[in-house]
């Protein structure tokens, strides 16, 4: 009992390790000011590579990973539990970020305004509303739907893979996120191929090493080539070596236990729901702040920089304080009972 509970210990730290290191990347590619360098372009179509695969890779692993310890209905109350999590803070959250939207528009050119229309795609299309960031949690709830139904359906999990990836090359449209859905359903899938297949805090330093050099090695030409090949091909490949690539240094930080970069990932991870339900505010403020209150064009990174840590820093400390000790926040922000 006690070792089987110390690798439940190790494993779900090792998730928060790779969450927040995903949340940083996360954070710095939604701040796309006007006047960006091509490094910063760069570095936004890399890390979109591979950072929304690996939050739905985390998900198929834990999702596996509970079911697999528990017993009888154990999806009907994961589903329960998930619904819980992502439905009322993806409602709360559209409605602030419309109002806020609303009424910062007159006064300023906002990158993504809210109109009318922004109440009815918060319900049809979340990609053309005012809150583009929350097509995660909507089509997150689509799939603890869609892959146990397949599931049940083919009964074999490499047929559930294949099937999913057949999926990515069906023409969808994006309302009801059916085409985000059908994008990154083969990355959940491969999450519940690896949970209890792989322990990646049981790998040795070496087999982690060689796992980031494969992925690297892998990921590097598929992108640099990646208008040459099959698209959706180019993707998957991307995604799923990307992916490989953060979990296997999430599984070093591990070790030593305690050591500085591991805490502050896992600290990251940890508080991660709030940082991703409300950084695109404080982004937007600042880059209003710098570009139109004081209109200063100069010193990007260090601007970039002061961004990402504030939006990090300010919504850590904001859910450790404040929301996790009020009970509606804990409930219609968060999520949690």
């Amino acid at each position: 009992m006690i070792r089987a509970w110390w690798l439940k210990k190790k494993i779900i730290r090792s998730i928060f390790i790779a969450k927040g290191i995903c949340m940083i990347l996360v954070v710095a590619g939604h701040y796309r000011p006007v006047l960006e360098p091509d490094y910063w372009v760069t570095f936004y179509s890399v890390r979109h590579q591979f950072t929304m695969p690996l939050f739905f890779m985390l998900s198929g692993f834990l999702f596996r990973y509970v079911s697999s310890a528990d017993t009888g209905n154990y999806y009907k109350v994961f589903f329960t539990r998930k619904v819980h999590r992502l439905v009322y803070p993806y409602l709360v959250i559209s409605l602030l970020y419309f109002t806020v939207k609303l009424f910062a528009g007159l006064f300023f050119d906002l990158q993504h305004p809210a109109d009318a229309e922004s109440l009815l795609y918060i319900l049809l299309n979340p990609l053309r509303g005012s809150s583009t960031l929350l097509w995660f949690m909507y089509t997150l709830i689509l799939v603890f739907i869609v892959y146990p139904a397949l599931k049940a359906l083919l009964r074999n999990d490499l047929l559930v893979f294949a099937v999913t990836v057949g999926m990515m090359y069906i023409p969808l449209t994006d309302y009801f996120c059916l085409n985000p859905l059908a994008s990154h359903l083969p990355f959940f899938v491969f999450g519940t191929l690896l949970s209890g297949r792989v322990d990646f805090d049981e790998l040795s330093i070496r087999k982690n090493i060689l796992v980031i050099l494969a992925g690297t090695l892998l990921f590097v030409p598929t992108y640099i080539f990646r208008g040459s090949i099959d698209l959706r091909l180019a993707r998957l490949v991307m995604g799923v070596s990307g992916t490989m690539t953060v979990v296997s240094i999430s599984s070093l930080l591990t070790r030593p236990e305690g050591n500085i970069a591991g805490r502050l990932f896992e600290t990251i991870g940890f508080y991660s729901m709030s940082i991703y339900l409300l950084h695109t505010l404080i982004l937007g403020t600042i880059r209003i702040l710098k570009y139109q209150i004081l209109d200063i064009d100069a010193f990007f990174f260090l601007g970039a920089a002061v961004a990402i840590l504030s939006a990090t820093v300010i919504l850590l400390l904001l859910e450790k304080n404040v929301l996790r000790k009020i009970r509606l926040t804990r409930k219609y922000i968060l999520g949690l009972k």
